[in-house]
C-alpha cells in the first residue's frame, strides 16, 4: 500500500468476519498474523504486543484482498 492509497474503514473486515470466511478460531487468525502469513491493520488506540502474541483482536482489521491472497497461497492444487 502506498502512502497515497487510502483504505475506507467500511471495506475492512473485523476478526469475526475473517474467522467466518476461513472457518477458524480467532486464536488461529491471530497466530497467522503473528507468523506473518496474514496481513492485519491495527485500529488506532489498540495495543499490540508481538512478542507475546497478545493482540486485542477487536482492534484488528483485514483487507478482503489480503484474505483472498492468503487463501490463494494455501490452496492445495
Amino acid at each position: 500500500m502506498t502512502s497515497k492509497e487510502i483504505i475506507r474503514v467500511e471495506e475492512l473486515m473485523n476478526i469475526r468476519e475473517v474467522c467466518k470466511v476461513l472457518g477458524v478460531s480467532p486464536v488461529t487468525v491471530i497466530d497467522l498474523v503473528a507468523a506473518g502469513d496474514l496481513q492485519a491493520y491495527r485500529v488506532l488506540g489498540t495495543k499490540v504486543d508481538k512478542q507475546s502474541v497478545s493482540y486485542d483482536s477487536r482492534g484488528l482489521r483485514f483487507k478482503p484482498t489480503d484474505i483472498r491472497e492468503y487463501l490463494s497461497q494455501v490452496l492445495i492444487k
